[in-house]
């Protein structure tokens, strides 16, 4: 699935499409490879801002937070997101991070 994502990727323009591709390359990496699962939804997150998707951006946070190890700075990103969530009132949005919060604190 990543060899396939990543093709679409080279074919896309700098939009939507590519931002959702970014997200589901992250989440596929996740727990195989985190520091690409990283540095695809720091893409997402740069692209969001430069075409003005602030619920793209949301989600993209909290793909970072999924990816992030360290506890505290996954707060941190779940935290930026829950900001635009509720910036956009995005309620779906805002639950799955609030329960990802949830879970760092259970862990």
């Amino acid at each position: 699935i990543v060899d396939s994502l990543q093709k679409e990727l080279k074919k896309c323009k700098q939009d939507s499409t590519c931002i959702k591709i970014y997200l589901r390359l992250s989440g596929t990496l996740r727990a195989s490879d985190p520091a690409k699962a990283t540095e695809y939804a720091q893409k997402a997150i740069e692209m969001s801002d430069k075409n003005d998707l602030p619920h793209l951006k949301a989600e993209a946070f909290n793909s970072l937070g999924m990816a992030e190890r360290n506890f505290n700075k996954a707060l941190e990103y779940y935290q930026k997101g829950l900001k635009i969530s509720d910036e956009i009132e995005n309620k779906t949005l805002k639950a799955n991070i609030l329960t990802n919060i949830g879970s760092v604190y259970i862990s």
